[in-house]
């Protein structure tokens, strides 16, 4: 595997494991309690997440077949990464968005399922990448409404990116239900 691809999935894997605790850090009985009523409780933040990776994953790894399938090269020089600017955009809480209506949390998904949900399409992701070991995966692109085109580390690196978002959100719900107990 390519360093610079095994250092993005640390990334990932470091920001699922930090959502993971952050999640399970608020008891059960306050994961479905929103701190307002405009915000995500705990169980929608997961769920957004689950369905965002859903897509992402999807998406990456059906243009990381179709590559391959149509002779992929071997990667040759080193991969662009999305740069630390963008990184910081990613996860940058200061400036709200609004999530696109296919990913905006129904309310009806357990947090524990979501988060299994990520992980299986973490899962999902490795297998294909490892399929496509030494190939030129700096080469396989897909377009994000916001960032433009991304290569698949550059995806890699937005997931942890968002996680991360995200994680930083279920942090602020944490602390707001330790100071209601």
């Amino acid at each position: 595997m390519h360093p610079q691809l095994d250092a993005a999935l640390g990334r990932l894997d470091s920001a699922t494991r930090d959502l993971r605790a952050a999640a399970t850090s608020v008891p059960e009985s306050r994961q479905e309690r929103k701190p307002s009523p405009e915000r995500w409780c705990v169980n929608e933040v997961l769920e957004h997440i689950g369905l965002v990776e859903q897509l992402f994953v999807e998406s990456l790894i059906t243009r990381i077949e179709t590559a391959r399938a149509a002779g992929l090269g071997t990667e040759v020089d080193a991969p662009e990464m999305l740069t630390d600017h963008l990184r910081a955009v990613v996860e940058d809480r200061t400036a709200p968005r609004t999530a696109p209506e296919r990913v905006v949390p129904t309310g009806a998904v357990d947090g524990r399922a979501a988060l299994a949900s990520v992980e299986e399409g973490h899962r999902r992701l490795r297998d294909a990448l490892a399929r496509c070991d030494g190939l030129a995966l700096s080469t396989v692109t897909v377009d994000h409404r916001i960032f433009g085109t991304l290569n698949v580390y550059q995806w890699i690196d937005l997931l942890a990116g968002h996680e991360r978002r995200h994680l930083a959100q279920i942090i602020e719900i944490a602390g707001s239900a330790v100071q209601e107990a």
